[in-house]
């Protein structure tokens, strides 16, 4: 069945309900939240700054994507080049007080509802993410990334897999 055309399917700034889809669904317990709890609200120029704890070691993957769409890797990053996460533990990303996570995540623009995606593994599966989805560095994802960004991680072979996810809300800044 197909929408006539102008009905809007989702709520405005809201998060496609398909990326939600699947989370906590696998062998890992994936617990991700951030500094100011499950439904966490920024400001434009606030740092970011979540929670991580797996149920035992396993390799984390995360992404942060903006109300426009646009997609970054957040995590293993330059400052933290290894994905591994040992278990059990409560992690804080980043973490300014320890070293191993020492860089900022700040929130910019535009306002709207974010979401921060995150893929714990039983496996290091780095180099069998394509190049995009493996780089270092904290830059813009490629176009499509909504719909393929799940089908990445489904595709490895011979690793267990738990996504989560955790909706963040934007506001411009408060004078």
């Amino acid at each position: 069945v197909k929408a006539p055309r102008g009905l809007q399917l989702e709520p405005p700034g809201a998060v496609p309900t398909f990326l939600l889809q699947g989370d906590y669904e696998g062998p890992i317990k994936l617990t991700l939240s951030s500094a100011r709890g499950l439904d966490p609200v920024h400001q434009i120029g606030d740092k970011l700054i979540i929670t991580v704890k797996t149920d035992h070691d396993a390799w984390l993957y995360c992404f942060y994507r903006q109300s426009d769409g646009q997609w970054v890797k957040m995590f293993p990053n330059q400052s933290h080049e290894t994905a591994f996460l040992k278990g059990d533990r409560l992690h804080t990303i980043p973490d300014k007080n320890y070293e191993k996570y020492a860089f900022d995540f700040d929130i910019t623009e535009p306002v709207g509802v974010d979401l921060i995606k995150c893929y714990a593994v039983t496996r290091d599966v780095t180099d069998e993410l394509p190049e995009p989805y493996r780089a270092r560095e904290i830059t813009p994802l490629p176009p499509g990334t909504d719909f393929i960004l799940s089908e990445v991680f489904e595709g490895i072979g011979n690793a267990g897999i738990t996504s989560a996810s955790l909706v963040i809300t934007v506001e411009a800044r408060v004078p």
